[in-house]
């Protein structure tokens, strides 16, 4: 989000684009669902920086899981004004 964008509406059209093909239009991986499948079971807790949803995606349990940098799926003004998340659905 540093690169010098020459407005604000094409920095919103790439960040908007960035959020859909890494968070929105994704589904569950392979690999995340096998990640899942080896500790369902299993006393877990994960950390993650991922901003993807895929623990979400895969099946983890919502409880079971912290992302320290959020969630692409909820955004808030830049103001902080108050407490409330958008949820950008599909």
């Amino acid at each position: 989000m540093f690169y010098p964008f020459k407005s604000p509406e094409e920095r919103w059209a790439y960040f908007a684009k960035h959020v859909y093909v890494n968070n929105i239009g994704m589904e569950g991986t392979d690999l995340y669902k096998k990640l899942f499948n080896i500790v369902k079971d299993k006393d877990y807790f994960v950390i993650t920086t991922n901003t993807d949803d895929q623990f979400l995606k895969s099946g983890f349990d919502k409880e079971k899981f912290f992302r320290t940098q959020g969630t692409y799926s909820k955004i808030q003004c830049s103001k902080a004004c108050h407490n409330k998340l958008m949820m950008i659905r599909n």
